[in-house]
């Protein structure tokens, strides 16, 4: 289950000692950079970067805010989903 830190701007999931995870800022006036998405190597290959993509997104959408995606798989994710593109700040 995905969960959301506000205070450190992270949502991420745990997989006993390891931890994937997506981080963002908060850039004000109604926008978020989303920066880094990791996920550790045992786990890659099943979808999680997608899974944490899609939470922050809809978090971003249920906000009002748009996004500014700096790391490059959450920006080739929103081109994939069209749900996702009208948030994109290029």
């Amino acid at each position: 289950m995905i969960k959301h830190n506000s205070e450190k701007n992270k949502f991420f999931l745990k997989f006993g000692q390891d931890l994937a995870f997506l981080k963002y800022r908060d850039l004000g006036e109604d926008k978020l950079e989303i920066f880094q998405t990791y996920v550790p190597r045992k786990q890659r290959g099943q979808g999680i970067a997608g899974k944490l993509a899609q939470a922050a997104l809809e978090f971003a959408k249920s906000t009002g805010k748009k996004v500014y995606p700096s790391c490059s798989y959450v920006a080739d994710f929103m081109d994939r989903h069209e749900e996702f593109r009208s948030l994109k700040i290029t």
